[in-house]
């Protein structure tokens, strides 16, 4: 309760204003059962009948209802107990039927998974608008009930092990909402009989909308924040970061240091000024963006709208020095911006002395004129939505007759901000790049700079879509240094593999699988890759693995590229489809 003096008030009479509030909470409720037959313990059985000699695959579908009197509606997720389905009672040795993978694709043999139909078609999603378009977008529109049919071209992927949002809303509705979703599982003739288990959890949450708290956000911060990107500015802020100020306000007293938390995430590096008036601090530079956010003052929550300024970060373009220039360490890696379209990554040197980008590119090539590698390059975006086109000239398949000029020489990219892996941004702007960044064909990474009629192995890219004074990494080289040559060794990729193992600049590098070469690539490694996966006609291997291009040419069909998984790491050996999309990332 907040008390004010009204204005307008005779000297010898008092008047005060006090604030009604009427809370009323708010409540959901959330029902599960099988489509056809249903059962009070909320179980759903997937007959499967055998076909001697071959498999057999059958669905059974389930409704979720939900309902809430929530102001901001609800978010409605879903996870698995155990990827695998596993006999009850257990075998010895154990039966199980294995999860298939995430992107959504036909059941292989011995494999379950998930379905959602993604439209309201023949009435079999009821609540298709309110799906979520990461989880759902690669599923078909519809599903029909399948009992023993010896295959299936219907698309399943995995339940997730941890709780997963597949549907939600945003404002208050009266009415039950009502999802549909297929359980599928694809078995040979010689899978012991019996029940294989998993536990299914749904979850509801209701979300509620709060009025906003007066705190005032100062938004002209640039003021205040020196470019230069050596870690203070002249006002004693720290520069690389997001800033924000807070302005105090009656009901939160800051104190001399106070604790900064914005939408969740901690803001360091506070600083309250000489009057106690004002909050300056570097935001969290994770999964955060603008708009109204919960902020917490010493524990104290209120709600504020947050709003920062991406210009204040140094360009990628200003590092003109040429290798190891850039301001960032590997312990400690530095934020600039594209110039060309506001993006913003983490940029360090490394231990072969180069300065590399730690998130991967998501330029799109418009055209440029100025601040980019190869000005005036264009690339056309293929739509995600469930296509199946190879990032080539018709989209369709490369053959040994039709891998020619007029089908390979062109420049394709897509965005995976569908996939469920890559969906989310690591960096603050803007929305709607994921974390796996774009993925580029051969002939858009290195900007149409080496055509279809290039085949000598080991030729360089004359130029890419890095920004200006940057370049697309090495996998083959000469033996003194870059340069066109077909030895891995002194391949950036490979030098850098090396001497992240090592802590320090070293050659030869080509070492591959060791524990602690393949480690340093990982996201926490020193490189901090994405497991990005590779697009070929669909999205593969997202959560898995790791793809990245070199300026390097193979072969008139393939390009090189650096790749690695779980276990192991390829630092530029290999010769790879120039029409596969995978990531970049550029080196200074």
């Amino acid at each position: 309760m907040f008390l004010s003096p009204l204005t307008n008030t005779p000297a010898n009479a008092e008047s005060i204003e006090t604030q009604l509030n009427l809370q009323i909470a708010s409540i959901l409720a959330l029902a599960v059962d099988s489509c056809d037959v249903s059962d009070p313990n909320g179980v759903t059985t997937v007959n499967i009948t055998p076909n001697a000699g071959g498999n057999s695959q059958s669905n059974q579908c389930q409704n979720v209802s939900i309902s809430t009197n929530a102001s901001g509606g609800y978010e409605l997720s879903i996870e698995t107990s155990s990827s695998t389905l596993n006999h009850n009672p257990v075998l010895v040795p154990q039966a199980t039927i294995a999860s298939i993978g995430t992107t959504p694709t036909a059941l292989t043999s011995d494999t379950w998974g998930l379905a959602i139909p993604k439209t309201n078609n023949d009435g079999k999603q009821p609540g298709a608008a309110n799906l979520v378009a990461s989880f759902v977008s690669d599923f078909d529109a519809t599903y029909a009930n399948e009992t023993n049919l010896p295959s299936s071209t219907a698309k399943y992927r995995n339940v997730p092990l941890s709780s997963t949002k597949f549907a939600e809303t945003d404002t208050y509705s009266s009415a039950t909402d009502d999802y549909t979703l297929y359980f599928a599982a694809n078995v040979p003739a010689t899978k012991p009989s019996g029940i294989y288990q998993t536990t299914i959890t749904y979850t509801g949450t209701a979300i509620d909308l709060e009025p906003p708290v007066p705190v005032v956000i100062v938004p002209d911060v640039a003021s205040t924040i020196s470019p230069c990107g050596d870690g203070t500015g002249s006002s004693g802020v720290l520069d690389n970061g997001p800033q924000f100020s807070l302005a105090a306000v009656s009901d939160i007293d800051f104190g001399s240091s106070p604790t900064v938390t914005i939408g969740g995430k901690a803001c360091t590096d506070v600083i309250v000024n000489s009057a106690g008036t004002a909050i300056t601090c570097s935001g969290p530079t994770s999964g955060m963006s603008a708009g109204e956010k919960k902020v917490l003052v010493n524990g104290q929550e209120t709600t504020a709208v947050v709003t920062y300024d991406s210009t204040n970060y140094p360009t990628l373009q200003s590092l003109t020095g040429g290798s190891g220039t850039c301001l960032g360490t590997g312990a400690t890696p530095v934020i600039y911006r594209d110039a060309r379209d506001s993006q913003l990554y983490y940029v360090a040197k490394l231990a072969d002395g180069k300065c590399w980008m730690l998130d991967n590119l998501k330029y799109k090539p418009n055209g440029d004129t100025s601040g980019t590698n190869q000005p005036g390059f264009i690339a056309q975006q293929v739509a995600n939505t469930g296509v199946t086109n190879l990032l080539t000239v018709d989209g369709t398949d490369v053959g040994t007759t039709d891998q020619t000029t007029d089908n390979l020489d062109v420049g394709k990219y897509i965005d995976p901000i569908s996939v469920a892996y890559c969906y989310g941004n690591i960096n603050i702007s803007p929305e709607n790049i994921t974390k796996c960044g774009l993925l580029y064909n051969f002939y858009t990474a290195n900007a149409g700079t080496l055509a279809y009629t290039d085949i000598t192995n080991g030729i360089q890219s004359a130029g890419s879509i890095c920004p200006a004074n940057w370049r697309l990494p090495t996998a083959t080289s000469t033996t003194t240094g870059p340069g066109n040559g077909t030895s891995y060794n002194y391949g950036d990729f490979a030098v850098l593999n090396a001497s992240m193992n090592q802590g320090a600049l070293t050659t030869p590098g080509f070492t591959t699988g060791t524990t602690g070469f393949y480690e340093n690539w990982h996201p926490t490694g020193p490189w901090r890759g994405v497991f990005g996966g590779v697009y070929i006609t669909d999205f593969v291997n997202q959560g898995a693995s790791g793809n990245y291009w070199a300026s390097s040419l193979g072969t008139a069909a393939g390009g090189r590229r650096m790749g690695f998984n779980s276990s192991i790491v390829y630092p530029g050996n290999g010769i790879y489809d120039r029409y596969n999309g995978y990531a970049v990332r550029c080196v200074n």
